[in-house]
């Protein structure tokens, strides 16, 4: 019996429990079920005689406010070649239907319902700037309508705008595309556009960013995003959002400005290869092509418009045509440098122009110097012809003739004028001993061969200088280092490798040099010492008087020793110029180095003069006392004057 009456207690709990779940959950179901009805009463209520062609205005005349408001989610990309910027965005909108209103305690203090997008009125704003045709939103999401009859919708939107693109300083420029939203068909009598308001009631004047929604782009950086509200003249309204950016050119100047650079620096390079190369030309092209591609590059990437050129394009133009001038320099190098006396005759300017007046402006010298030229001879008084009428090196031979090689034919030849004097024919080579007529043969054919050889030397003379018109050096030489400065541009400097190496002389000036340079600052140091706003050295007045007058003895010995390493390394200079012996190309003269040094030199012995000079004076102490007590203040009557 026990047994039997605990089960049965058991199973009236069991069940006791399984009904207060089922009451519990039909209770839960109940008051859903209450609230969803509710809801759909209020929806019924609302929508029972609504009408979303309607323009919510209670009467004709008022306005219906609309805010509008633009939230930034991405800036996909600018496209330069169209003109085109995609943005992905929301859209804010909020305006108030006094149709969609309700009292909250008539409906289970419902505050807000989300309706389709669809079944209420809307306002027809839309983006006027579009580039593809696409005017409206990308998706109707429902509008958050509350109690008070306010109707929020933030639908989201990929918009691609039209952008009119400044490329003057492409690819360091910056761009303001504007985005314009208006009303098709209201104007601003009967819909006034505002700014969309914040959680604190302020106007959102700008385009707002989502920090943590918000993708960066790559290659563009925002810099601002104002809007600006717009009242046209036929009482259109529109709000115009605007987005100015700043190109981020890490990738333009990896990718296009460094090759173009370094392509330009090759074209320098084409004139230091000798004039006789044929890669001159192959190098020149090589170059003026990839600059051809890089022109080609940039062509697809800007816009076709005639509004403005890149400076980039612009800097890409001047290199190809400096590329091509140079082109058509190396041909005209290569002509004169293969041109021979048996094919081409040296004009008269060429040579006054390249061999005698070019050279000396540009650093180059012949080995041998060119002597003046003489206008040839008449035939008629010309020297003796050679054999087979060639001019014959007997001109030369005569005129340097020795008289005793002629003495035993004296009966046979009066002179060695009158040999000169003889007609053009071979026979007169006949009065001549064999070996003196092969000598003079020998002498003819060399003195044919070295005036060829003279020839050919002032075509490739005259190449070489046209081909080095670009690349003048000019040659700086110091105490420490030397310094290559070139037309183009470049300079390189090379310390000098060894001591010992170096003349005694400039070792000697180097010395005296360093050795002045650390005699001043320890003399300007000791200076300092002396002057009365320091406390080294104690504040005797005497003490600070003698310890400034060595500083500017030590000064003025520094400044000596700089001075007379200037006017050696001078003099050195002064020596190899007026040097006969010394070439014209390593003569050097006075740089402004020197001149500095030579100021400088004279300032520290100015100052330390000045302040050896100072000597310091004792006090003198009259011998007689006074003859009246020191006054400690003005007289107090003119009395005491007198």
């Amino acid at each position: 019996m026990t047994c039997m009456s605990g089960q049965l207690k058991m199973n009236v709990i069991i069940h006791a429990r399984m009904n207060l779940f089922i009451i519990g959950c039909s209770c839960l179901c109940v008051g859903f079920a209450g609230a969803s009805e509710t809801e759909r009463r209020l929806h019924q209520k609302l929508f029972e005689n609504y009408n979303m062609k309607v323009r919510p205005a209670a009467y004709w005349e008022e306005k219906v406010m609309v805010r509008v408001g633009m939230t930034l989610s991405q800036l996909v990309s600018l496209n330069e070649k169209n003109e085109e910027m995609t943005t992905n965005v929301f859209m804010n909108l909020a305006w108030t239907d006094y149709r969609l209103s309700w009292n909250p305690e008539d409906f289970d203090n419902i505050q807000v319902l989300r309706i389709p997008a669809i079944k209420v009125w809307r306002p027809d704003i839309y983006l006027i700037n579009n580039n593809d045709g696409q005017f409206d939103v990308a998706l109707y999401v429902n509008v958050l309508v509350y109690s008070d009859g306010t109707v929020n919708w933030l639908p989201p939107a990929i918009y691609r705008s039209s952008c009119s693109i400044e490329v003057s300083y492409f690819p360091f420029d910056w761009q303001n595309c504007s985005m314009i939203f208006r009303s098709y068909t209201y104007d601003a009598s009967e819909v006034e556009l505002q700014y969309f308001l914040d959680d604190e009631g302020k106007e959102i004047q700008e385009i707002v960013i989502d920090e943590n929604a918000f993708t960066e782009n790559g290659e563009w950086a925002i810099c601002h995003k104002p809007s600006r509200k717009n009242i046209k003249e036929d009482l259109y309204e529109d709000i115009t959002f605007y987005l100015i950016i700043q190109r981020k050119p890490l990738f333009y100047i990896i990718n296009i400005i460094l090759p173009c650079v370094l392509t330009s620096v090759l074209a320098i390079f084409v004139f230091y290869l000798p004039p006789g190369a044929g890669e001159k030309m192959t190098l020149s092209i090589s170059v003026l092509i990839a600059l051809t591609v890089f022109m080609l590059l940039l062509a697809d990437r800007v816009p076709e418009t005639s509004l403005g050129i890149p400076i980039i394009v612009n800097y890409v133009l001047f290199t190809m045509i400096l590329v091509t001038f140079s082109v058509i320099l190396s041909v005209v190098v290569l002509n004169l440098h293969h041109r021979t006396p048996s094919t081409h005759i040296m004009p008269t300017w060429v040579r006054k122009v390249f061999i005698h007046f070019l050279p000396k402006y540009i650093g180059m010298t012949r080995p041998n110097p060119e002597e003046p030229l003489l206008e040839e001879e008449s035939s008629e008084d010309s020297p003796i012809r050679g054999l087979n009428g060639r001019q014959p090196g007997g001109e030369y031979f005569f005129r340097k003739i020795n008289p005793d090689l002629v003495a035993p034919w004296r009966g046979r030849c009066e002179s060695t004028v009158q040999l000169q004097r003889l007609p053009d024919t071979n026979s007169y080579c006949l009065i001549l001993p064999p070996n003196l007529k092969s000598a003079i043969s020998a002498v003819t054919y060399m003195a044919e061969q070295l005036k060829k050889q003279d020839m050919d030397d002032t075509w490739k003379m005259s190449a070489y200088i046209g081909d080095n018109i670009i690349t003048a050096v000019a040659m700086y030489q110091g105490l420490w280092m030397s310094c290559a400065f070139q037309s183009t541009g470049q300079v390189q400097c090379k310390i000098y490798d060894s001591i010992l190496q170096l003349d005694s002389s400039l070792q000697a000036t180097r010395a005296l040099m360093i050795v002045g340079i650390i005699v001043s600052v320890a003399g300007l140091g000791v200076a300092c010492m002396g002057m009365k706003c320091t406390t080294c050295g104690g504040n005797e007045k005497l003490r600070k008087s003698r310890i400034a007058m060595t500083g500017g003895i030590i000064l003025l010995v520094g400044g000596l020793c700089a001075i007379v390493a200037c006017s050696w390394f001078a003099h050195n200079v002064i020596r190899a110029f007026y040097n006969p012996y010394t070439p014209v190309n390593t003569k050097f003269e006075f740089g402004a180095a020197i001149f500095i040094a030579w100021g400088g030199s004279l300032l520290d012995v100015l100052g330390g003069a000045m302040l050896a000079a100072s000597c310091p004076r004792k006090k003198q102490v009259s011998k007689y006392p006074s003859m009246a007590p020191p006054r400690s203040g003005p007289p107090s009557s003119t009395k005491e004057y007198v």
